[in-house]
């Protein structure tokens, strides 16, 4: 047991409160069009509307990037022998939905690209070469379908909402969303202020949840989005581990998220308040329990930021995961408290 304690910054606003994990409402879908083609990106544009004088001031999207190729063989690949350590008859399914993904990804089917090849990935039977490199294509992929502004045909994930009158992002997130932070919805809509918005206006999405697994032995987190079978790779980010391999293994499920947390070190009991520089585990932490009998007597175990960089890659923490202040940011506006789930592997 590690022992640390946080406290929720007393500056938080209480009208972005995350905190509140009922049941998501059924969203009110808007309708795309399903014809048979290939998934192009549409950005949303705001609709003209008259803004009442009580609602927030008018603020036009950005206009999205244009949408970049992901790079892929110029010839289709095809399935060859695999040197994973998985059954023959799953390196055999990795393979065809490798090659599969890779025709699909050049034929400009992103979503359905990268179904196969997040399924490829995910089975384990896939060599490392090939798993890189799956990596590589669908991030890249992800900078549109996941980061981006727009929303593709037929992507199960990802869909339009037009805000209602008085519609606050906060809300919006928390109820049109499976546990994403509305600090999430600014950043892929363009956004430079939830009080920025109105009513009328257009924003992109995503059904979620993302969830995480680390892998140990590569000082890797690949983040996830999706339900069980369903789910998609999105994009890895390098991570700091225990050192003593402090850092347990097993099934855990995101249980809390605290911005500009205070922190306690279990070593010497020193106190680091909210805005010091010198606080260890940077500005955000994201506390995990134990969802299976080996691992549900855990305690004071999460991922945070860091003030050491150079720690990342590395064996140095209590046994937390440590990552880059922009990428722990990232996650801590992606993985919901009771619904996203987090891995641990050797």
């Amino acid at each position: 047991m590690l022992g640390y304690n946080f406290w929720q910054s007393k500056e938080s606003d209480g009208s972005q409160d995350d905190r509140q994990t009922g049941p998501t409402n059924a969203p009110e879908l808007v309708a795309v069009n399903e014809q048979d083609q290939p998934s192009e990106i549409f950005p949303l544009e705001p609709i003209e509307t008259t803004t009442p004088q009580a609602l927030a001031e008018v603020v036009e999207p950005e206009a999205s990037e244009p949408v970049r190729p992901t790079t892929v063989p110029n010839e289709p690949v095809a399935p060859a022998e695999s040197n994973s350590d998985a059954p023959p008859a799953v390196r055999e399914r990795a393979l065809a939905d490798f090659a599969s993904g890779m025709r699909l990804l050049k034929d400009g089917l992103g979503v359905e690209g990268r179904q196969r090849l997040s399924d490829a990935l995910g089975s384990g039977g896939l060599d490392e070469a090939r798993a890189s490199e799956v990596r590589v294509a669908l991030a890249q992929l992800s900078e549109t379908l996941v980061f981006g502004s727009g929303v593709a045909q037929r992507d199960p994930f990802a869909r339009e909402f037009i805000i209602p009158e008085g519609g606050v992002l906060a809300k919006i997130a928390q109820n049109q969303t499976n546990g994403l932070h509305w600090k999430f919805l600014a950043r892929i809509n363009g956004i430079s202020s939830p009080n920025r918005i109105r009513s009328g206006q257009r924003l992109k999405l995503l059904d979620g949840p993302f969830h995480a697994v680390v892998d140990k032995s590569a000082y890797r987190l690949d983040l996830w989005m999706g339900q069980k079978d369903d789910r998609v790779y999105v994009r890895s980010f390098n991570v700091g581990l225990g050192r003593d391999n402090r850092t347990p293994e097993g099934q855990f499920q995101v249980s809390s998220r605290v911005e500009n947390p205070q922190h306690t070190d279990p070593e010497t009991g020193k106190i680091f308040d909210k805005n010091d520089p010198l606080n260890p585990v940077g500005e955000h932490w994201i506390a995990i329990k134990g969802t299976e009998p080996a691992t549900e007597n855990l305690s004071g175990f999460g991922l945070h930021g860091t003030i050491d960089e150079n720690s990342i890659g590395r064996s140095e923490s209590l046994g937390c995961v440590r990552m880059l202040p922009d990428d722990i940011a990232l996650l801590y506006e992606v993985l919901g408290p009771g619904r996203s789930e987090i891995e641990l592997r050797p």
